[in-house]
């Protein structure tokens, strides 16, 4: 009888030990997960006030887009949000976290679309214009997306 309760510890043992190393180990890619986008999302924030200070400036509450001389065209980094989709682990981020980040990444796409078409030389002044129009929108959905982040982590 004492065999059978030894083994049954032993097992047990074996089985919880088992589980609290795999959950710490998914707590890490969690973690690890969330520190990629957050730092991709705060160098993209970095990135559009760069271009937005470049490209214009605001007068009375309402961005107004120079007219002549340089323009900076900076493409965004997707490097992590396309690490998470790939891996699958945009599943174990929170329903609420989701949606901004899925909205910011597809303003990110319409930035860089924009950017990659006037770096092959179709630069045109509705380009520039539009392209800052979406910086100024890509703006607004990482800050969105940095809170929700902010928020459940």
């Amino acid at each position: 009888m004492e065999f059978v309760g030894a083994l049954i510890g032993a097992i047990f043992g074996a089985v919880a030990s088992f589980a609290l190393s795999e959950y710490s180990k998914r707590k890490n890619e969690h973690d690890r997960v969330f520190a990629a986008l957050r730092a991709e999302v705060k160098l993209n924030l970095d990135v559009a006030k760069d271009v937005c200070d470049a490209n214009g400036r605001e007068i009375n509450g309402k961005y107004q887009i120079k007219t002549g001389g340089w323009y900076e065209i900076i493409p965004f980094s997707e490097t992590a949000w396309m690490a998470v989709m790939s891996t699958g682990a945009l599943s174990h981020l929170h329903p609420d976290i989701i949606e901004p980040l899925s909205c910011a990444y597809a303003m990110v796409r319409r930035v860089n679309y924009i950017a990659v078409k006037m770096q092959y030389g179709r630069l045109g002044k509705w380009d520039v214009k539009e392209y800052t129009k979406r910086v100024l929108n890509s703006k607004r959905d990482l800050r969105e997306a940095l809170a929700a982040l902010d928020k459940y982590h």
